[in-house]
């Protein structure tokens, strides 16, 4: 079983919370790849006219992880605009995972796996499990090895 962990990183930090999955995935005997979503230049809150300079392939992948960073209260616009672009997704098994800055409810994370969720069911994806990182937590590494260990369990 192959496993496709789809990542959109701006700072660095969501990248580092899928390494740890990807490890223990990895560690597991499941064979588990990074690709990264790159926009082509900025690609911040409000950005247009957006271009990917790096758009992975998910068809080679029996499962996928997307994950991706909230900002300004959604999800990133580069993995929105890689995500609306996907082909179908049926029969795959998926994981959500988001991470952001701020601990309070209404900063994001919801709405940004529920944007996440339209695009995978809109393609026929089963969605699996989701996670959300705050990356303020005082419990951070807990919660990175929480989520780690729960969304590798899920495949």
């Amino acid at each position: 079983m192959k496993i496709g962990i789809m990542v959109c990183s701006q700072t660095g930090n969501t990248l580092s919370v899928v390494e740890a999955i990807k490890e223990k995935l990895n560690s597991r005997g499941l064979e588990a790849v990074i690709e990264k979503v790159e926009p082509q230049g900025e690609a911040g809150p409000g950005s247009r006219n957006i271009q990917l300079k790096s758009a992975p392939d998910v068809t080679d992948y029996d499962k996928l992880i997307f994950a991706g960073p909230v900002n300004a209260f959604s999800l990133a616009p580069a993995m929105k605009l890689y995500m609306s672009n996907l082909p179908t997704l049926e029969g795959k098994d998926v994981a959500l995972l988001v991470t952001k800055g701020l601990k309070f409810n209404w900063t994001g994370g919801n709405k940004a796996i529920a944007q996440m969720k339209k695009y995978c069911t809109d393609r026929r994806a089963d969605i699996a499990g989701t996670g959300i990182i705050v990356w303020s937590s005082k419990t951070l590494k807990e919660d990175i090895e929480f989520i780690a260990s729960e969304i590798s369990e899920i495949f």
